[in-house]
């Protein structure tokens, strides 16, 4: 299973013989897109986060000091999820448990927001999560889709690959765990970056126009909208939940 992460989250699975293939509309919120402190990975950018009691361990890309960072990354986002979940301050359907002492009320933009302070700069609110739980509802549900085409469940995928740059950060078992790529062991996912400009470089260096052409003959696009079943899965991948195989 190959998904490459972005505004629209390309997704190919190859089961035996058969290529299959779709495309869903994630939006922008992987790349931090639509969200409060949201950006694209870079340097000085929030990479990743870790919850040590009531305290935010902050990895920044580039190592810049926490105090010092300009943003937070959609893979952040989802370490964020992940451990608000395990904590118990963040149900499955994405709601900040208000009674919880890391979570507080600020008026922005004349709206009272519920959020988590992340440094003394940058937070994450409810409706963040919300974005998040609608991109990663688009991707599972499209990878839940084409897998039940295939007549395959999570335990006979060999690998999962992750393309896009919001994936170099990425933690495998987060992912999982709130049900952004279907449930298989962590091992199995590998994270290959930037795989649509790595696959356009490869083109201009080699001859490959008979290779593509006979993949795109042999791939099966599968239209989501027309798919009876694709709206059960992503409303399913709705909650932040390990994807089971039912």
């Amino acid at each position: 299973l190959l998904i490459d992460f972005g505004t629209n989250g390309e997704i190919l699975l190859r089961a035996g013989d058969r290529f299959l293939a779709t495309a869903t509309a994630a939006g922008p919120a992987f790349e931090g897109g639509r969200l409060m402190h949201g950006t694209a990975a870079a340097p000085g950018v929030i990479g990743g986060l870790r919850l040590d009691e009531d305290r935010w361990l902050v990895e920044t890309i580039g190592d810049r000091a926490p105090e010092r960072a300009t943003g937070i990354s959609g893979a952040a986002y989802v370490d964020f999820i992940a451990e608000a979940r395990r904590e118990g301050f963040l149900n499955s359907m994405g709601r900040l448990d208000k009674d919880h002492p890391l979570v507080e009320s600020r008026e922005i933009d004349g709206d009272t927001e519920w959020l988590v302070s992340i440094t003394d700069k940058l937070f994450i609110t409810e409706s963040d999560v919300a974005e998040i739980v609608q991109a990663k509802a688009a991707i599972l549900g499209g990878a839940m889709a084409l897998m039940e085409e295939a007549g395959i469940s999570g335990d006979d995928l060999q690998t999962v690959f992750v393309g896009g740059g919001f994936g170099y950060h990425l933690d495998p078992v987060h992912s999982v765990e709130i049900g952004l790529l279907p449930e298989t062991p962590t091992g199995k996912i590998k994270v290959i970056g930037n795989a649509s400009l790595a696959g356009a470089s490869l083109l201009l260096q080699a001859d490959l126009a008979e290779e593509c052409r006979a993949f795109r003959e042999n791939c099966e696009v599968i239209e989501l909208n027309q798919l009876e079943t694709f709206e059960d899965h992503y409303i399913d991948a709705m909650a932040l939940d390990r994807a089971t195989p039912d």
